[in-house]
């Protein structure tokens, strides 16, 4: 009998020995696919990161309206860059001397278009909502389309002009011009008043992201044609942006130091988080295609729009809210609309390789008996 009982318990006892055993292994593994599938994706989670970044320096900028004057901001963004990028350059021992004329002209006009657009953006996000700069901003992917169309000369089809459209009305809806909605109730001083205020910044935030855009048709030609390192386009675009605006808050007397200690720690933080959100978005770059990269730094403008209802009190107006979505959706559809592109000729250029790899195959059938020659082996393989 205690045999027998011995015998029933001892399976009770395996099996609990064996689920005992067996859940760490499961937990083990959910855990492994987990780290794998992160690990696998880490591009896309850079991505996401640096646009906390860029949200982080943004929020950042909007609290120091008043405080520091917004050209003196892109000299501290510039400032640090600099300093990091002749760090990196100098570790490197990247050369940085232009190999052409046409490179330096390339590095001059790159740094005017981004001393421009970081100007226009930082006054933008002093004199509006931080969300609906953001969403304009960002915009430049529709701009970037017609630009490349006009100076290099590629294809633009009628579906991006769609998407344009879609985004100038996003910015119609932002900006909310009196002669498409209407004047207030106030009188018509007070309104035109209002309107000129809503207008500005808009018209601001716009020549920014078109600035934006041309910078990166400029990016392109560098990197495409030249074969320039993104290092020593990095540098000489903090340099000469460095002198630009050095020159420019100059002249307009706007050199000032924060008196409080919580200023100047914001002003700090606007250079760190700049300054880690593009070495996110380089990894991110280096890891991933740029066209998921690009899709995945939009969700930027949903992370400013849910810190300007926390920490500025923001209260969204439907039409600010379907202006950003506009911009937002076209800016996605366009970057979906690329990966698309660029999966069918992978496909097409795959089908195109394994047709000319069966058509390089000769065969000799001028006789049974004939046999293939080390040359014509060799010319096979």
């Amino acid at each position: 009998m205690d045999e027998d009982v011995g015998m029933a318990v001892a399976p009770k006892q395996n099996g609990d020995a064996r689920k005992i055993i067996q859940a760490p292994e499961n937990s083990q593994r959910i855990t492994y696919l987990i780290c794998q599938k992160l690990y696998q994706n880490q591009g896309l989670l850079l991505a996401f990161a640096s646009a906390g970044c860029f949200a982080v320096s943004t929020v950042c900028i909007k609290a120091l309206q008043g405080v520091v004057a917004s050209n003196e901001l892109v000299f501290i963004r510039v400032i640090i860059m600099l300093l990091l990028g002749v760090i990196s350059t100098t570790y490197t021992g990247i050369d940085i001397k232009p190999q052409s004329s046409r490179e330096a002209k390339c590095h001059l006009a790159h740094a005017s278009l981004m001393t421009i657009s970081w100007c226009c953006q930082i006054y933008a996000y002093h004199n509006m909502g931080t969300a609906d700069v953001t969403a304009i901003v960002y915009s430049y992917v529709t701009f970037v389309g017609p630009l490349a169309r006009i100076i290099l000369k590629e294809t633009f089809h009628l579906i991006d002009g769609v998407f344009l459209v879609f985004t100038v009305m996003g910015v119609v809806l932002i900006a909310q011009p009196s002669f498409i909605f209407g004047d207030s109730e106030e009188n018509n001083a007070t309104a035109e008043n209002d309107s000129t205020k809503r207008i500005v910044p808009v018209l601001a935030a716009f020549t920014a992201s078109v600035a934006a855009a041309s910078a990166v048709i400029i990016v392109r030609l560098l990197g495409a044609d030249m074969d320039v390192p993104s290092l020593r386009v990095t540098n000489y675009l903090a340099f000469l942006s460095s002198i630009f605006v050095s020159i420019v808050v100059t002249a307009l007397g706007q050199w000032t130091i924060p008196d409080c200690i919580k200023s100047r720690l914001l002003c700090v933080m606007v250079g760190v988080a700049t300054f880690m959100a593009i070495m996110l978005i380089s990894r991110a770059l280096s890891l991933d295609n740029a066209l998921y990269i690009v899709l995945a730094t939009l969700s930027e403008v949903y992370i400013v729009f849910i810190f300007d209802i926390i920490f500025f009190s923001l209260q969204p107006k439907w039409l600010n809210v379907l202006g950003i979505v506009c911009i937002v959706t076209s800016s996605a559809a366009v970057t979906i609309r690329q990966i698309v592109t660029a999966k069918q000729l992978d496909k097409v250029n795959e089908k195109a390789g394994k047709q000319s790899a069966s058509q390089s195959i000769v065969t000799n059938d001028k006789s049974d008996n004939e046999l293939i020659t080390p040359d014509q082996i060799i010319t096979v393989v």
